[in-house]
């Protein structure tokens, strides 16, 4: 998956590792996250494929690496893209919490549920502010169909929020 993903960036424009990293926080962050430790091997790995390329330069005395997609990697991407796409597992860690969460005292449980419920609050307070910076840009019309579906996928994050918050509400209230 971050292979594809790193293609998926470098597709847009030319990004350090740095950069890609910040691409990713900023973008997909609520529900995919990598470290520069999974990024650094993922980059070796298709650099060796020959899927994306390297440029080297000195910016304020730093040797930097700006890493390019190349045409094996656009038809390893387009690939990916138009592969069918798989039911994924739910891989939130609260689902782990709440199962185990009968062994915790009452007031803990409690405790726990409303702080994760503040937690949501600022998530979703997030995810609306990038959506209102997202409304704010003037788009052109070549980009308003690839911003459509990053709009809807933050929408789809905004939604999983709302449900999430109504659910740990119920759950609040039974207890």
């Amino acid at each position: 998956m971050l292979n594809n993903i790193i293609l998926g960036l470098l597709s847009k424009k030319d990004l350090t590792v740095y950069d890609i990293k910040i691409a990713m926080d900023k973008s997909i962050g609520q529900f995919y996250s990598s470290s520069f430790g999974s990024i650094n091997p993922a980059i070796k790995k298709l650099e060796k494929q020959q899927f994306i390329s390297c440029t080297e330069y000195v910016e304020r005395s730093r040797l930097k690496k700006s890493y390019k997609i190349t045409k094996e990697g656009e038809k390893e991407y387009k690939s990916w893209l138009s592969s069918s796409i798989q039911q994924g597992r739910i891989k939130d860690e609260v689902l782990i919490r709440i199962f185990f969460l009968g062994d915790s005292n009452p007031q803990e449980r409690k405790k726990l549920i409303t702080n994760y419920l503040d937690v949501l609050k600022a998530s979703r307070k997030d995810l609306e502010n990038t959506r209102e910076e997202i409304e704010k840009q003037n788009l052109s019309t070549k980009n308003s169909e690839k911003i459509k579906f990053q709009v809807s996928t933050l929408q789809f994050g905004l939604d999983y929020i709302a449900f999430k918050q109504k659910w740990f509400q119920n759950l609040l209230e039974e207890l």
